[in-house]
């Protein structure tokens, strides 16, 4: 049995079913003998302030919700990893229902509970540039946390939604660090010193998520594994894991695919080769105990933290 715990995808952006698509993630096409469980992200894009953040932001909800209803026989939403472990029993896929962006509270404290009763469990303080928060990674990379943003981190570790430093800018990482008072994640993020992408962890983001207890998810984009984008075989993934492991511990990597988000390798293109990924790290020096560590168990874990 190989279980699956992806911390993130765009699936919610292309608007359709979650089985029976030509996408990445199609629950038709997972892998035999698995149980998975995936975060679906409501993304949204730079574009978007205000009420157009919120407006899209209702549309990706609509289609999570539209999903939950006609797939209810083959997926759940889930909040807690007892939840998961219901779903598994019943044969389901756990959907845990996340934020990239967290534009979509509009600069309203009281979107943030909102967000927490519909079931949100983990949220982005950003996107790739600047909001109501803070900095992204690809714009206005010296601005820090705003003052809602502080006031945002607060409410959201009040809620329980956990927080996500995937796209902030090491300015924003680092005053995230002196804020929080529980341990956060990076959903999506490679490590920079295998490739010196401004979207990828340092080595010092690295080992301060490891001392605090968080994780880090694998992202499966082209140019944040290799700088040339030339990503030739699993090698160029075990590398980042091997990074992570040497800086943080066998707790830290976990899955952050970016399916429907990103350009992936060429023999990556969809949940059902995950196995092979799997079939990698164990055939590797890592073997199956690291391999079910970076699959599934590092992100229950943390997550556990939370229930």
């Amino acid at each position: 049995m190989m279980r699956i715990f992806d911390l993130h995808c765009d699936t919610l952006l292309k608007g359709t079913s979650f089985a029976g698509n030509t996408g990445h993630i199609d629950l038709d096409r997972l892998p035999a003998n698995s149980q998975y469980c995936q975060c679906f992200a409501m993304f949204i894009h730079d574009r978007y302030r205000l009420e157009l953040a919120i407006e899209e932001g209702e549309k990706l909800y609509s289609n999570f919700q539209q999903n939950m209803a006609e797939l209810s026989d083959r997926i759940c939403q889930v909040r807690t990893t007892k939840d998961i472990g219901e779903a598994f029993a019943a044969n389901k896929v756990a959907a845990l229902l996340t934020i990239e962006n967290s534009s979509i509270f509009a600069g309203d404290l009281d979107r943030i509970n909102l967000m927490a009763e519909r079931g949100v469990r983990l949220a982005s303080l950003t996107w790739n540039g600047a909001n109501e928060l803070a900095g992204g990674a690809s714009g206005y990379t010296e601005w820090g946390l705003t003052d809602f943003g502080r006031q945002a981190i607060g409410r959201m570790e009040e809620l329980g939604i956990i927080l996500d430093v995937s796209h902030a800018n090491d300015k924003s990482f680092w005053e995230t660090v002196d804020l929080a008072t529980k341990p956060f994640i990076a959903s999506h993020s490679n490590c920079r010193s295998v490739c010196n992408h401004r979207r990828n962890l340092t080595d010092d983001q690295i080992r301060e998520i490891g001392r605090m207890g968080g994780v880090i998810g694998l992202n499966y984009y082209i140019n944040f594994l290799k700088e040339d984008g030339e990503v030739a075989g699993w090698d160029d993934l075990l590398r980042h894991i091997d990074r992570m492991l040497e800086l943080a511990g066998d707790k830290v990597p976990a899955l952050g695919s970016d399916f429907d988000g990103a350009k992936t390798p060429p023999f990556l293109q969809s949940v059902a080769d995950e196995a092979g990924l799997y079939d990698a790290i164990c055939r590797s020096s890592l073997g199956k105990a690291v391999a079910d560590r970076v699959f599934f168990d590092n992100a229950y874990e943390f997550f556990k933290k939370f229930d």
